[in-house]
């Protein structure tokens, strides 16, 4: 009996192999997959060049892995095993609290030098006045809702110097609208301007971007009560596609509509090479039936 036993761990990780190997045989292969919003690996070119330069070998083990079988659930039981040991920040992706995912911040400067130059040297080539809006990031707006340990979000810094760039020439014809004050006091209220489960602004959040816009450019926004709000579940957004963190509730995700609009007076025209389509609508809501809303 003891020695039969003995063999029992070789016996049932051969199993496991054999199963393993013949649903990834056998099971259909996606092209894109739903949950992490991106196009799946392919087969590799298989040919005598790519099998002798390695081309072929790395492009099996990215399609291995892509097509695994029950692939999402691994990941999923791998992030939250890190999580739960104390490894917060699965894929640079922090669970934070009431169900946020927020991404951890990521070292910009250099970039935010360069694209604060070209901006400042644009204005200087143009005779129109040029207006400069930057979004703060989810995890320096939402800092209360952040794990206890994390990086440190250096939105301040990077905002400081893009001001300092602009006006280095004291440039007139730039104008500069700093969102964070703003930003921090409407969240301090307990208004969602970010998705909890992606980086962009909601609905609410892009009003607020724009109200403040608009105070800088001296032009009054639409108010808030000549829009029909209609809110929709089930959005899952980016930061939620990568982050493994699968258990994490949906958002809503609201369209705003200006009541005094209609489709005789919306007309949106989309340009693709040579062919242009117009559309009397700011949404595609039969995206709303999609996985990806």
């Amino acid at each position: 009996m003891n020695k039969k036993l003995k063999y029992m761990p070789t016996a049932i990780f051969l199993c496991v192999v054999f199963v393993l190997t013949t649903l990834f045989v056998a099971l259909p292969k996606s092209e894109f997959s739903s949950s992490e919003k991106r196009i799946l690996e392919k087969f590799p070119e298989t040919n005598l060049e790519t099998i002798t330069n390695g081309k072929f070998e790395k492009g099996f083990e990215n399609y291995l892995a892509d097509h695994f079988p029950f692939r999402n659930m691994w990941v999923g039981i791998n992030t939250y095993y890190n999580y739960i040991i104390g490894n917060n920040g699965n894929k640079g992706v922090y669970k934070c609290g009431d169900d946020y995912l927020i991404n951890a911040p990521v070292s910009s400067e250099n970039r935010i030098v360069a694209n604060s130059q070209a901006i400042a040297d644009f204005s200087k080539n143009v005779d129109v006045p040029v207006t400069v809006m930057v979004a703060p990031s989810t995890g320096y707006i939402m800092n209360d809702k952040l794990p206890a340990l994390h990086n440190e979000y250096i939105d301040d810094t990077m905002f400081e110097n893009l001001i300092s760039t602009l006006d280095a020439d004291n440039n007139d014809n730039l104008n500069f609208v700093d969102l964070r004050d703003s930003f921090k006091q409407e969240a301090e209220k307990g208004t969602q301007l970010y998705y909890r489960t992606d980086h962009h602004w909601t609905t609410e959040g892009a009003y607020l971007g724009y109200s403040q816009l608009c105070k800088s450019l001296k032009i009054k926004p639409t108010e808030k009560s000549d829009f029909k709000v209609d809110t929709y579940g089930g959005f899952y957004g980016t930061t939620y596609s990568t982050s493994g963190f699968w258990l994490t509730k949906p958002d809503d995700i609201q369209v705003w509509n200006n009541k005094n609009h209609t489709d005789k007076n919306i007309t949106v025209t989309i340009t693709e090479g040579d062919e242009q389509e117009k559309y009397h609508n700011m949404y595609f809501l039969d995206h709303l039936e999609k996985d990806d809303k």
